[in-house]
């Protein structure tokens, strides 16, 4: 899963949509729905940022960017949201 997320990347920079699922055990990319968006679990509760800040955390990791290369471009306080990530 987080193999055929990765390869839709490049060339950046790109648009990465994500439907953000809160208050879950674990954060991890879970599913791909019929119009293309991402799923994700996320381990924090849709207060304040903290769920948007840990799917930026989780985007980084999976992918080894810096936490500075996201951007939640649209939908901050929505559970569709549009992640830019820019080049280095």
């Amino acid at each position: 899963m987080i193999e055929a997320f990765l390869d839709e990347l490049l060339p950046l920079p790109t648009y990465v949509r994500i439907k953000a699922v809160p208050k879950q055990p674990k954060t991890e990319l879970f599913a791909r729905m019929d119009d293309g968006t991402w799923k994700i679990r996320v381990a924090a509760v849709p207060e304040k940022g903290k769920a948007n800040l840990e799917i930026v955390r989780y985007l980084s990791e999976i992918t080894g960017f810096s936490k500075s290369r996201f951007e939640i471009a649209s939908g901050a306080g929505d559970a569709f949201k549009l992640v830019k990530i820019r080049p280095e």
